[in-house]
């Protein structure tokens, strides 16, 4: 299973108490009962999914399947441990049986059904007789699971809880609660998860109404309905549909507007209910409809208009940035936008939500970094000495997991094609610290990496990556022959990267 930008893959740590979670199931719902586990459970979980991955790259699949066996027994109500078995049946050319293990994924609440689609491990699946009805069941499920989030927050004590004299301390409690929760059930769908997360945000605005009332000064109601409103836009994080909380933080956002209009977060506020607005008809589909887009960009643009220079001008703009690109096929009508996104500093990038699509659709508009940097033979290299060949700026890092699985795809370009056609350049993000120069070697050695790499041993330090604005990797930079950016991101990765190098090199007709 490969990293995209809807789904990550983490076997992390699931619940030490006892929980019922609502999952819904072909548009029907189902009790799932999370039994507590201790660290020695989690951690063996996270051991036999590790070495279930390894055994996948190594072509054994019988030790694979035992491995994620064991997780399924660990966490027998999770579906991610039959996701791990579809893949590992998929890349083993046994589609029936991967098939199988999805429909008993999708049984168990699997919803994510846009990652099935992209997944690079399942593509040999969609030909599958039986693929369109899996796809429309984890639809369903996922229909079900965000039905389940609507309404109202739930109506919740924080009795329980510490009562807080300040308010530092209260958001340190609540937010190392709601992470913690969403951590340990990292196994479980997203929209189950968010249900969760939903509760302890209740409790949280609970606890801050209590607060408001023990401490009237203007300064401490002020800190409290910030924090109000930054609890409802975590919860909205953990959405691919803002649906819970919204309603409350569109409430919270109005009063700071109103309540405190010259304070640095009316501006945030600003920007959080017109993301809200937004959400109420923008809605998810295969892609966002153009009418929905345009209406989009119309209403981050009017926001952007009326906030200062600062960040939340820029994630305003950033957010419009995005959605052009769902209205228009036209790289070029976004330069103006990306012009006025630029102006606020092209380093805001790392800090904008959405930065890492954002980047991709900056450097296809305004074009690529200028640099200067020498390899770890001692070559120098630039723009200009790429020119002339397709070429690749791979930002990567030994330790990042969804890296390594781009490996076999760059390492089955390099041998389709020259290196007068096609060449990557890597830009490693290690630090000298973690990983040496020499175990760096050996590492690319090991996986038959023969391309270029730029490695100063700074990590997020590296020059080239803060001239780029990398904001996560694996973040490709894929550049034609005249030196334009093509992709990047996403948009130049697995299955879709090949399509592209195959069509830049195809000799014209």
């Amino acid at each position: 299973m490969r990293l995209s930008r809807i789904h990550i893959f983490i076997l992390i740590i699931l619940p030490v108490v006892c929980l019922s979670l609502i999952v819904g199931c072909g548009g029907e719902k189902t009790t799932a009962k999370l039994e507590p586990l201790d660290d020695a459970t989690i951690q063996s979980m996270r051991n036999a999914s590790r070495l279930g991955y390894a055994a996948i790259e190594k072509g054994d699949l019988d030790s694979a399947l035992v491995q994620f066996a064991e997780v399924a027994r660990l966490a027998p109500s999770s579906p991610n441990a039959q996701y791990d078995i579809a893949c590992a049946q998929a890349i083993a050319n046994h589609p029936d049986e991967a098939i199988a293990a999805l429909q008993k994924a999708a049984d168990k609440g699997y919803s994510d059904w846009q990652w099935v689609n992209e997944d690079p491990d399942l593509i040999k699946l969609r030909d599958h007789a039986d693929w369109e009805a899996l796809i429309t069941k984890m639809k369903a499920n996922f229909a079900a699971q965000l039905k389940d989030l609507e309404g109202p927050l739930p109506s919740v004590s924080s009795a329980g809880d510490p009562v807080f004299t300040d308010i530092d301390t209260l958001d340190a409690y609540y937010n190392k609660t709601f992470w913690d929760t969403y951590r340990r059930c990292a196994v479980f769908p997203g929209s189950v998860k968010t249900k969760l997360c939903r509760e302890i945000t209740a409790r949280r605005l609970a606890a801050l109404q209590l607060f408001s009332k023990m401490h009237p000064a203007v300064a401490d109601q002020y800190a409290a309905d910030m924090s109000a409103l930054h609890a409802t836009t975590q919860l909205a994080g953990l959405q691919q549909q803002w649906i819970a909380g919204r309603p409350e933080a569109v409430a919270i956002a109005t009063k700071i507007m109103s309540s405190y209009p010259d304070s640095a977060g009316a501006a945030e506020a600003a920007l959080w209910n017109t993301k809200a607005r937004v959400a109420e008809y923008v809605v998810v589909h295969d892609e966002i409809q153009p009418d929905e887009a345009a209406r989009a960009v119309s209403d981050f643009i009017a926001t952007a208009d009326k906030l200062p220079d600062g960040r939340w001008k820029s994630e305003a703009l950033a957010e419009a940035i995005v959605f052009k690109s769902g209205a228009t096929p036209d790289i070029e009508e976004l330069q103006p936008l990306v012009d006025r996104f630029l102006k606020g500093g092209r380093q805001r990038i790392r800090e904008i939500e959405k930065g890492y699509e954002l980047n991709e659709l900056i450097l296809r508009a305004s074009g690529p970094v200028d640099f200067t940097a020498t390899d770890i033979d001692g070559e120098e290299w630039t723009l200009d000495k790429l020119r002339g060949r397709v070429a690749l700026l791979d930002f990567w890092a030994t330790w990042c997991g969804p890296c390594v699985a781009e490996i076999p795809t760059l390492v089955e370009l390099t041998k389709t094609y020259p290196t007068d056609k096609f060449i990557i350049l890597g830009i490693s993000q290690d630090s000298a610290d973690r990983t040496s120069i020499d175990d760096f070697r050996a590492w690319m050695a090991s996986r038959n990496m023969t391309w270029p790499q730029i490695y100063t041993g700074e990590g997020w330090g590296n020059q080239l990556a803060k001239a780029y604005t990398v904001p996560a990797i694996p973040f490709p930079v894929l550049l034609d022959a005249d030196g334009h950016v093509v992709a990047a991101g996403g948009g130049a990765r697995g299955e879709v990267l090949k399509e592209l190098v195959k069509e830049l090199l195809e000799e014209p007709s």
